[in-house]
């Protein structure tokens, strides 16, 4: 359950932990929602609860309630939300620490970012993964190393982002489990080996221009993947 506004974010559960962040409007829509009857659809109220706002509409028209209001809003809880305000170390310490922490204890994490074109899921998930490879690469034990593997799903097609886009294969193991055949990586030794691994990777993504952004990537999904190696 969301907790009360103004209360002390709990602790992000093992398993699985839905996170929502609301980016800043920019100047485009700032001038948008100073026409009559533009409103923000969604705002965050942390540290767990996101409210959705919409008007009150019968038959295909606007109701307005007794006390004039033409908004109802409906809220949503969620593990930690996150406020336009909040800027990405906040997130990075909320979020990746405690999964750096499991990688280097021996276990293994995954963060997946969902939401609609321009809604800020690159910019969120660069910053997270420059923070996290700075953590793994200060914290990994004595003997070990850090590899990193990018590809993207487009279609019912699979490409290697660190391999000129080359083809791979999916196949499921005995145990269910889906591989990459033949998914090459890049040893990491540093954070300046990460970021021009990573600047590569992202530039090999298939994109497009959208009404929202000049350069929106056009792949179901895109994954980047650091492995400690003994």
């Amino acid at each position: 359950a969301a907790q009360p506004p103004g209360g002390a974010p709990a602790a992000l559960p093992d398993g699985i932990a839905v996170c929502v962040r609301q980016r800043p409007v920019v100047p485009r829509e700032q001038a948008l929602l100073e026409a009559p009857h533009e409103f923000e659809c969604t705002t965050v109220v942390p540290p767990a609860t996101v409210a959705v706002h919409c008007e009150r509409v019968s038959l295909g028209r606007v109701l307005e309630g007794a006390g004039g209001e033409r908004l109802q809003t409906k809220k949503f809880a969620a593990h930690r939300c996150f406020a336009p305000g909040e800027g990405d170390a906040a997130l990075y310490e909320a979020i990746g620490a405690p999964l750096v922490a499991r990688v280097l204890a021996g276990g293994a994490a995954t963060v997946i970012a969902y939401g609609q074109t321009g809604s800020g899921k690159t910019h969120t998930t660069q910053q997270l993964l420059d923070r996290v490879a700075a953590a793994l690469l200060g914290g990994v034990r004595a003997g070990a190393s850090l590899e990193l593997s990018a590809f993207e799903n487009l279609g019912d097609k699979c490409y290697d982002l660190l391999n000129e886009r080359a083809e791979l294969a999916l196949r499921e193991d005995a145990d269910g489990a889906v591989h990459a055949r033949g998914l090459s990586t890049t040893a990491l030794a540093s954070a300046a080996d990460f970021e021009r691994a990573v600047a590569w990777g992202a530039a090999q993504r298939a994109q497009a221009a959208t009404t929202t952004n000049a350069q929106s990537s056009r792949s179901q999904r895109t994954t980047f993947g650091i492995e400690s190696v003994q």
